[in-house]
């Protein structure tokens, strides 16, 4: 109508803080179920499935607003090109912490026996991988990288995802060391990731799931150096991101000025 203002449009940072809340809750909630109901140290934490739960909640309750922010779907060969990128940079990454453990000493001594404990924990972190990626960078990630420049979205997406995992971490170097690793991360599925949540969600699991069980299977795991072996790589991978980022905008800059 004349002489009416019009409403501004929905903030979506309202939206992804509000998803964060409800996983932090969550979160807390679902520990608490895992420690009445689940004692001892269980293969598969409850608390992993809080950021997907979180974004079945807000799906729920502002349906309008979520659908907004998840990102689009990709035709069949697109995903298929991104999804053996993914398995190319995955190999490089196995190849890197193979040859830097064994030049570190980190590397096990003996090939690992599959056992059933040994079994579990690959299956958890095969299942935390792909359940907990779905919220991380299925949804928060790409939301972000429709507002924010692309290495500054994956810094904030590693450090709230480095946030929710203090939870476990009870030591500050380690924590600080993990939110580094994470921003990496974040780098790395900047790159390799594509298309809807579920895409996205699948790439980013693939990778965390391998470079997961290449922990567990290369690694000594009583070696107290072990975990800089992965921090090293996914540090190494940081800075080739920024580069290639940078060197992309240099580009695009001289491009515009010779235009």
């Amino acid at each position: 109508m004349p002489g009416t203002t019009p409403s501004p449009p929905d903030s979506p940072w309202l939206t992804l803080g509000c998803w964060f809340l409800i996983v932090l809750a969550l979160s807390a909630l679902l520990q608490l179920l895992q420690h009445l109901f689940i004692p001892g140290e269980g293969a598969v934490q409850l608390v992993w499935f809080a950021p997907a739960l979180a974004l079945a909640v807000m799906a729920l309750a502002v349906p309008h607003r979520i659908r907004a922010l998840l990102p689009d779907r990709v035709s069949g060969r697109t995903f298929g090109r991104h999804l053996l990128f993914c398995l190319v940079v995955l190999a490089g990454y196995v190849a890197l912490v193979t040859g830097l453990s064994a030049t570190l000493g980190t590397i096990r001594a003996e090939p690992p026996v599959f056992e059933e404990l040994l079994v579990s924990s690959l299956a958890a972190v095969v299942v935390g991988a792909f359940v907990e990626e779905v919220g991380w960078r299925g949804f928060l990630q790409p939301a972000l990288e429709r507002r924010l420049p692309l290495l500054l979205a994956a810094a904030v997406t590693g450090v709230a995802w480095a946030a929710w995992y203090l939870q476990i971490f009870h030591d500050l170097l380690l924590a600080v060391g993990f939110a580094l690793t994470s921003m990496a991360i974040s780098v790395v599925y900047a790159v390799v990731s594509v298309g809807s949540w579920w895409q996205r969600g699948l790439l980013a699991g693939l990778f965390r799931a391998g470079t997961g069980v290449t922990f567990i299977l290369v690694l000594a795991q009583d070696n107290p150096r072990n975990a800089a072996v992965p921090l090293a790589v996914f540090l190494l991978a940081l800075v080739v991101g920024v580069s290639w980022f940078v060197r992309g905008r240099r580009r695009s800059v001289v491009a515009v000025v010779a235009g």
